[in-house]
């Protein structure tokens, strides 16, 4: 009886293995940089109040971008910016590290290589996000790891 009863403890102990989560992808997205670690939503999730994230405190300046492609790039170059649909930064009004909800996104203006000052939303899709941050010398030092994340 002692057998069994421990065959089948046993048994469950392995049996949330099976039902693992997703692996989260954890390269950053740009070469040479730190982690800065993304919270919520999980790749492939979808958007519930907000998409946050952790910054260490030697990041001085962030930027959150959201992409309707997956982002790539070469060494610290985002090589597909047509893809930038939205995003925010430090200095903009409605910015909070370490949170963005939807109604904090503003455009990203392909021509000035900026956000446009009034908010905008993105719409109902299938997005990629990272967040990239500098140095106090405006070197480009951490960024995340890019997650799928649905609207």
């Amino acid at each position: 009886m002692k057998k069994t009863i421990a065959l089948i403890f046993t048994g469950a102990l392995f049996l949330p293995a099976c039902n693992q989560i997703e692996e989260q992808p954890k390269t950053p997205i740009f070469e040479g940089t730190k982690e800065i670690s993304l919270t919520l939503p999980l790749n492939n999730g979808t958007i519930g109040t907000a998409m946050t994230y952790s910054v260490p405190s030697e990041v001085k300046f962030v930027v959150f971008g959201l992409f309707n492609a997956q982002i790539t790039t070469s060494g610290k170059t985002i090589t597909n910016p047509g893809a930038f649909v939205a995003g925010s930064r430090d200095g903009l009004s409605d910015f909070v590290r370490g949170s963005q909800t939807r109604a904090s996104l503003h455009s990203y203006n392909q021509t000035t290589k900026d956000f446009n000052a009034a908010a905008s939303d993105p719409g109902n899709n299938n997005y990629y996000w990272a967040v990239w941050g500098y140095d106090q010398y405006g070197n480009l030092t951490h960024s995340s790891a890019q997650r799928q994340v649905t609207f």
